[in-house]
C-alpha cells in the first residue's frame, strides 16, 4: 500500500476499524433511512465504511445504494476543509420504496449538510 495523499480516501473493511467508528465516533441521523458514524482522525486519512444488511432489499438495490454513497461521498470529501475522518454508514431496512427512489443528488445535499455543520 503506498503512502497516503490526503485526498485519497481508504476503504473501511476490518470489523474492528467499524466497532472503533461506532463506539469512538459522533452518531447522526441525518434522513429516517440512514444513521452515520463520523470520527474525526488526527492522522490525516480519510476513509468510509457501508453496513447495508439484506434487509433492506435484493442485492441488486444494496449495490446501487453503495454506488450512490460512495460517488457522493468522494465529490464531498474532494472539497477543502473537510478533516480527515472516518465515516460509516449505516442504511436501516424499512424503507425500500424511499430507497429505490434514491439518486445521487439527494445523497449530495444530506452529506454536503452533514459536513458544513462541522
Amino acid at each position: 500500500m503506498s503512502v497516503n495523499n490526503r485526498s485519497e480516501i481508504e476503504v473501511l473493511r476490518r470489523r474492528i476499524d467499524f466497532e472503533e467508528v461506532r463506539k469512538r465516533g459522533r452518531r447522526s441521523h441525518p434522513a429516517p433511512w440512514l444513521i452515520l458514524n463520523q470520527w474525526i482522525r488526527i492522522d490525516g486519512q480519510r476513509r468510509y465504511g457501508f453496513v447495508i444488511p439484506k434487509k433492506v432489499g435484493s442485492a441488486v438495490l444494496r449495490n446501487r445504494i453503495r454506488r450512490i454513497l460512495r460517488e457522493s461521498l468522494k465529490r464531498t470529501f474532494s472539497k477543502e476543509g473537510i478533516p480527515s475522518q472516518d465515516v460509516v454508514f449505516v442504511v436501516k431496512p424499512g424503507f425500500i420504496d424511499r430507497l429505490k427512489k434514491l439518486n445521487g443528488s439527494d445523497v449530495q445535499k444530506i452529506l454536503e449538510k452533514i459536513f458544513e455543520r462541522r
